[in-house]
């Protein structure tokens, strides 16, 4: 191994290693033993070995030199020319020396590897550190599509002068381990390890989900209804679950559902199922603490009940082609519903209180004549108000000059033309 004014020998040779990239200085060499490396003047000249370091001359008017110090930085000088290289004694910095230790807290978790970094200084005391190439292996959770599953988790680090490893949130019990380094792998033919303790989680995450109870395809005829467990908007009443699927359990829950900025209900459960029928918009919120302390909160946004909505066609056409073959509203949410159907002469031929469902045309088991007949509808939105005030008017048994009053109040009547016609 060469420069320009000097040479080193090692025996064996492969007991000393160059470090690529230095810096601060010219060379720094890695070797497993001290005793036997061996640093000379490529043209055979006396020279001084200046030790940087201790700040004295090492040794004075020699062509050879063996340094007795480790991690000291030297500097040779030679017709105007210097060269400056520091010496490792490896023994002193194997990984299988140190011990590693953790602390969790509730966002992160720290790692502590005790021992001796390979560390020097240059002609300008600035400090330098040779990066041993480390791997940190540990256990951790991750989210996926069967909820918290443990994973298997390698990254490289190399240690500041402080030796500190910052890391993420710790989720599960595990031990870490580093393993490394280059210089155990050159001089041994393999890497040296190390493990800490088992440390228990202290930190947990969640990851918020919302469950919508659908509506089938018999209400085909129900405004934005819910057809997906996705939905969180559209005809009420909207069913939804909330789940906080935290990595581990956590000791206190509290919800808060609020409908614009007023609270309207809490509650202390791992989970927590809402009704919505209200129009408007909502927001349910969840904080979360565990038995460390740590605190997690979340909030489910955007959650809108549309207003309510019911529109009667004016013909329907019950000929079995599977196309307007029924009498039926269309509508959003609607919380109570009925319907009455008359012939010309007022006779009731039929009655119904479902608003996903309808007339089919016949009476009494047969096909009723084509023609007019007149229908008589009340129902209520989930956005009218619920006292008895309003359910008199439901019945039209009273009027009100407050318009407000009459939000989600339907009292509709009118004609509705049956024609059969052909398929």
């Amino acid at each position: 191994m060469w420069g320009q004014i000097l040479s080193v020998d090692a025996s064996p040779a492969d007991s000393c290693y160059r470090v690529a990239g230095a810096e601060g200085v010219d060379y720094v060499y890695v070797t497993t033993n001290m005793a036997y490396v061996t640093f000379s003047t490529r043209d055979g000249r006396n020279v001084d070995w200046f030790d940087m370091t201790a700040g004295s001359v090492a040794a004075q008017g020699f062509n050879t030199f063996s340094p007795e110090d480790d991690a000291h930085t030297y500097r040779v000088t030679q017709d105007g020319q210097s060269e400056t290289f520091v010496v490792f004694d490896y023994n002193n910095y194997r990984l299988l020396n140190d011990s590693l230790t953790a602390d969790l807290s509730c966002e992160n978790t720290i790692l502590t590897l005790h021992g001796q970094q390979m560390a020097y200084r240059d002609s300008n005391q600035i400090e330098h550190i040779v990066k041993a190439n480390l791997i940190l292996s540990y256990q951790n959770l991750i989210w996926g599509d069967n909820g918290w599953s443990e994973i298997s988790i390698e990254d490289s680090i190399v240690p500041d002068r402080t030796g500190l490893i910052v890391k993420g949130k710790q989720l599960c019990k595990t031990r870490f381990v580093v393993t490394g380094d280059r210089f155990a792998e050159a001089f041994y033919g393999h890497q040296d390890s190390i493990s800490s303790p088992e440390y228990d989680a202290i930190a947990y995450a969640h990851h918020a989900q919302t469950y919508t109870t659908t509506r089938g395809t018999s209400m085909e005829n129900e405004v934005e209804r819910p057809i997906q467990e996705t939905t969180i908007k559209g005809s009420a009443p909207l069913n939804i679950l909330f789940k906080a699927n935290t990595s581990t359990p956590v000791e206190y829950y509290l919800w808060r559902n609020y409908h614009y900025d007023n609270l309207m209900s809490t509650r202390s459960e791992s989970e927590e199922r809402i009704i919505f029928e209200e129009r408007g918009s909502y927001s349910v919120k969840l904080d979360m603490e565990n038995n460390y302390g740590c605190h997690c909160d979340t909030t489910f946004e955007d959650i809108a009940i549309s207003e309510s909505l019911l529109m009667v066609p004016n013909v329907f056409t019950p000929n079995g082609d599977g196309m307007n073959d029924e009498f039926r509203v269309a509508y959003r949410s609607i919380r109570e519903f009925h319907c009455w159907v008359y012939n010309r002469w007022g006779h009731l031929v039929y009655s119904w209180d479902d608003p996903a469902k309808g007339w089919d045309g016949t009476i009494n088991g047969r096909p009723a004549p084509e023609g007019a007949y007149y229908y008589v509808i009340r129902a209520l939105g989930t956005d009218a108000a619920q006292d008895g005030y309003m359910n008199r008017i439901k019945y039209g048994k009273t009027k009100s000059k407050d318009p407000d009053s009459l939000i989600g109040v339907y009292q509709l009547s009118g004609d509705i033309n049956l024609i059969r016609g052909g398929k």
